[in-house]
């Protein structure tokens, strides 16, 4: 995922920045909140565009300071009403560095309070999506860093007002292109308020091209004139695969059950929680993370790649979200640390690789920075021979204390199978294996890993299994103090909160077969495995008793392709009808759009990076539930997609 440049600034007397590239200030000198109040907000007649709404979604062209959306914020405290939703959802192509966006904003001391809530989770200069949550407000900022014509095409949401604040269009004419024009229309509704700065003649026309009627007001300052608009035709079809397409919502969904409380269902669980619904959490098990998640520690550490396509900008914005998701939930320190990761190159080809990452994202890019043999070995304090990547967004969690964190707040029903669901006209019922009621939800989340193939409508899932074991080495086992977790192919980690260890070794990975029974008891030979890729990786060779060595055994439930199950369940049989001529390469309007079990969604398949991708995967969830903008692109969204390997099946038939 590349870092993105920080704009070259030109800082006037008066403290007002202004853009060297594309010589324009970012607001009015002196005026720039009354600016975006009588611009932006008074330009969609807010707040009463929203005043009856549960959820209202404005989409912003140009975050720059982020003064429009601080001025916003203000007037959305003021007047929220319980239990409405906002969502912010703005795209940046030169992202300021934060120490700028304080200085940029201190001139306004009447929303300093909140430029420095905003500035303390303000993520890094990287490319995508960040996903940003107010809950005590309700509200949520989806900052999107990249170019606005390679974002929008893949921006898929419903957008109730539009705030259009690019430079000045025949400065910065990327902002304004067709592709912004063809975005609006896609995904408008009839009503859909839009407002700029900006009268120009090819901004009116690419406006009344889209379906909006335009109205120009009197301008700010010096300016004449701004405009105001309105949607008034139907939005164009959605641009997703009709296989992929999103399910149209029956109703809000106030009643939710998990089942299993793992960290997939855990970070669902908290997420839904924290939007106001009444979740409640079943697990067969009597503690939570009873399974894959429950090792004594755990990494959050990104795998990088050269290429930059969905699955690259998954994994990494995934692990970046994860990063500011624990931050945010004020854990203490023997639960989680924001320590970085040491990425030792195991072997030659690890090692070009990091120096062709290093020439691709640039010495100062705010991943990682690149270290020595001699730097790696100083900065991680046990031997490493070899260069390293010291990866800054990246850290150590506890699982199972975070998994309980995640789910103080929900019902917790331990020691409770789910073995049936039955749809009702209103919802779901689960039913113990023996027929028992549980309980009526309007919505589902199957989250419990290779036992979702239990159930009637995910018994398809093509879910494997591996066991795995890792290696708790004890406090006499010779090694130096370890200064930050390591990576070499196997990974060390110092112990978390009251371990009494010197670290973790981990972790043997081997498939289990279909059908077999697998054997969840600690193997000698795992621990030999897990020492021998210690002496390679980092040269260590602790001098131990391998008969008394402690561990521990789990399964990490994974699928074909190496990444998660996250969405709507289809209804496999019908899916198969509807798109068994899918290989021909029909155009899309020839099928028509998927059928899914209503309420019914997945979130399995994270093998061993659930602590990494599980929270991310819940704010998709909550997203495809409760209909607000996705926090991914729509690329994303359809690799997780459950139904893509019914679509493989199809292809290759």
């Amino acid at each position: 995922m590349k870092a993105l440049p920080c704009p070259k600034l030109h800082w006037h007397e008066d403290g007002t920045p202004s853009s060297s590239a594309f010589d324009d200030i970012y607001y009015a000198p002196g005026e720039g909140l009354a600016e975006s109040r009588h611009v932006f907000l008074d330009g969609n007649e807010l707040p009463q565009s929203w005043e009856s709404a549960e959820t209202f979604t404005i989409f912003e062209t140009g975050f720059g300071t982020g003064l429009n959306f601080l001025a916003l914020w203000q007037l959305w405290r003021r007047g929220r009403k319980p239990g409405q939703q906002l969502h912010f959802v703005s795209v940046e192509g030169f992202p300021l560095a934060k120490e700028d966006l304080l200085r940029a904003l201190r001139p306004f001391a009447e929303v300093a309070d909140l430029a420095e809530k905003l500035a303390s989770v303000y993520p890094p200069r990287i490319a995508g999506y960040h996903r940003l949550n107010f809950p005590e407000d309700g509200l949520t900022l989806t900052l999107i860093f990249g170019e606005a014509e390679e974002v929008l095409p893949m921006f898929e949401g419903r957008v109730d007002a539009w705030f259009l604040d690019g430079f000045a269009p025949s400065r910065n004419p990327q902002m304004w292109s067709e592709a912004l024009f063809k975005a609006m229309a896609r995904c408008s509704s009839p009503g859909t308020r839009a407002a700029t700065f900006t009268v120009a003649g090819a901004i009116r026309r690419g406006l009344e091209g889209a379906g909006f009627v335009l109205e120009r007001r009197p301008g700010f300052g010096r300016k004449r004139e701004c405009l105001s608009a309105q949607f008034a035709t139907w939005p164009r079809q959605s641009l997703r695969k009709p296989w992929f397409a999103s399910p149209q919502r029956q109703s809000r969904f106030s009643k939710v059950a998990v089942i299993g409380a793992g960290i997939a269902g855990a970070a669902t669980a908290h997420v839904l929680s924290r939007e106001g619904i009444d979740v409640t959490v079943f697990d067969k098990a009597k503690d939570v993370a009873a399974d894959a998640s429950g090792n004594p520690v755990g990494l959050v550490n990104p795998g990088f790649s050269l290429s930059d396509d969905p699955i690259a900008r998954f994994r990494e914005g995934a692990c970046l979200h994860a990063n500011g998701f624990y931050n945010q939930l004020g854990l203490p320190s023997g639960v989680w640390r924001h320590t970085g990761v040491m990425q030792v190159a195991a072997g030659t080809a690890a090692s070009e690789k990091q120096a062709r990452l290093t020439k691709m994202m640039g010495s100062d890019n705010p991943w990682f920075e690149t270290l020595s043999a001699d730097e790696a070995l100083r900065r991680l304090g046990v031997g490493a021979d070899r260069p390293a990547l010291y990866v800054r967004q990246a850290g150590l969690v506890a699982p199972r204390a975070v998994c309980e964190h995640l789910l103080s707040a929900v019902s917790l029903r331990l020691g409770v199978a789910v073995g049936h669901l039955v749809r009702a006209a209103d919802g779901w019922d689960l039913l113990t294996p023996m027929g028992e009621p549980l309980g009526r939800f309007d919505a589902v989340i199957i989250a419990n890993a290779f036992a979702s193939r239990s159930f009637a409508e995910t018994s398809w899932l093509p879910l494997v299994r591996n066991r795995g074991q890792i290696t708790i080495l004890p406090q006499n086992a010779g090694l130096p103090d370890l200064k930050c977790p390591a990576s070499f192919g196997g990974y060390l980690a110092p112990p978390l909160g009251e371990m009494e260890a010197a670290g973790v070794l981990g972790a043997t990975y081997r498939e289990v077969d279909g059908g077999a029974e697998p054997d969840l008891t600690l193997s000698d030979a795992d621990h030999q495995e897990n020492l021998a890729a210690l002496q390679n990786g980092l040269g260590l060779s602790p001098i131990l008793d391998i008969n008394e060595l402690a561990g521990r055994v789990s399964l990490r439930v994974r699928t074909p392709d190496r990444l998660p199950v996250v969405g709507p369940v289809p209804v496999a049989e019908t899916y198969r009808r509807a798109y068994a001529t899918v290989r021909h390469g029909n155009r899309f309007e020839h099928f028509p759009a998927a059928d899914y079990h209503d309420g019914l969604y997945l979130s399995v398949g994270y093998g061993s990076r659930g602590f990494q991708w599980a929270p991310l995967a819940a704010e998709i969830i909550a997203a495809e539930l409760l209909g607000y903008p996705p926090p991914v692109s729509r690329d994303v969204m359809e690799i997780l997609h459950p139904a893509r390997f019914i679509l493989r099946d199809l292809r290759r038939a």
